[in-house]
């Protein structure tokens, strides 16, 4: 073999050489770098998924607080108390502008049968009602119990024996309006459930 020959496969070998070694460095770069791409992808998502779950469980505690605070007897009481008088205050306004329009047109009996019959057929809500008693505790009018009508409950007691009748007539008779706690049986309970009541003193026919 000539001289130029063998510097040329001389040079062709080292080409070859430096290529082989620069393509499995460079393949062994691209599996590195691929591996870390892939870690630092997997601790990513890691971090992405823990931080989901985190928000998941702090939307679930949130939830719960908000469930809690919400169904607090207390809070409850609140909230039933202030629907109540609300009630109440929009039955008054309607049955004292019937009051006022028919004082001394018509007999206080016939005027009186009218505010009962407008307060009868009033309802509220899924359930709510309203009764009339007077300030003897004898019921005037109680629509989902008629038969209660014309009778005095003065003595009637809840099973924790307070004179729930007693009591409407008492504290409306002196403060014109009261709220009143009481027990009393609830479809589902087997115990009777606490239970409030907004009485109002409507003045003219007590």
């Amino acid at each position: 073999m000539t001289i130029k020959v063998k510097l040329l496969l001389l040079v062709i070998g080292t080409i070859f050489t430096i290529s082989v070694i620069i393509g499995a460095e460079a393949i062994y770069n691209i599996n590195a770098v691929s591996k870390n791409s892939i870690k630092q992808y997997r601790e990513e998502a890691y971090k992405n998924k823990e931080e989901e779950l985190k928000n998941y469980v702090s939307m679930a505690i949130k939830t719960i607080n908000s469930y809690n605070q919400r169904t607090e007897p207390a809070k409850i009481k609140k909230e039933v108390s202030s629907y109540l008088k609300e009630q109440t205050s929009f039955i008054f306004s309607i049955i004292e502008k019937e009051y006022e329009r028919n004082k001394g047109k018509i007999s206080n009996a016939e005027l009186q049968l009218k505010i009962k019959n407008i307060i009868s057929e009033s309802r509220y809500g899924e359930n709510g009602y309203f009764w009339i008693n007077d300030t003897n505790a004898v019921i005037v009018d109680h629509p989902i119990k008629p038969a209660l009508n014309g009778k005095d409950l003065s003595n009637f007691k809840d099973k924790d024996g307070k004179r729930i009748f007693y009591e409407f007539a008492r504290q409306t008779a002196a403060t014109g309006e009261a709220f009143v706690d009481y027990v009393w049986p609830k479809p589902g309970f087997e115990k009777p459930q606490p239970k409030i009541s907004y009485v109002k003193r409507f003045k003219p026919f007590n």
